[in-house]
């Protein structure tokens, strides 16, 4: 099984100026991927709050990377929002990048947390 990331999808979203063209590529993309068995990461900006875009759709998870303002300190979340055929957490948890990678500490949800 091979792996790819693509980061990120938006730089082509910009090649393509007409929305049904992307929609076409990208899911040429994914038959592409699909065909040769392949493990895909794909970054993207978010959009506009409650717009989703074909990638939403035509993919089997989606995991939000958040950054929250809170009386002045940045606070970081993640969020799974979608992990096709099986349940999955719906909170909000606070997660870090560290030496050993990304370190989400999924007994504590982002509001109750405590900055150290």
């Amino acid at each position: 099984m091979s792996r790819v990331a693509v980061d990120p999808i938006t730089m082509l979203r910009l090649t393509v100026n007409d929305e049904l063209a992307y929609r076409r590529l990208f899911i040429d993309l994914v038959k592409i991927f699909t065909k040769y068995n392949t493990t895909v990461i794909i970054t993207s900006d978010i959009g506009e709050p409650g717009r989703f875009g074909i990638e939403d759709y035509l993919t089997s998870g989606v995991i939000e990377l958040r950054r929250y303002e809170v009386e002045g300190k940045t606070l970081k979340g993640i969020k799974v929002t979608k992990f096709r055929g099986s349940p999955f957490d719906e909170d909000v948890r606070p997660y870090a990048f560290t030496d050993a990678g990304i370190e989400v500490y999924e007994t504590e949800r982002l509001y109750e947390r405590s900055t150290p």
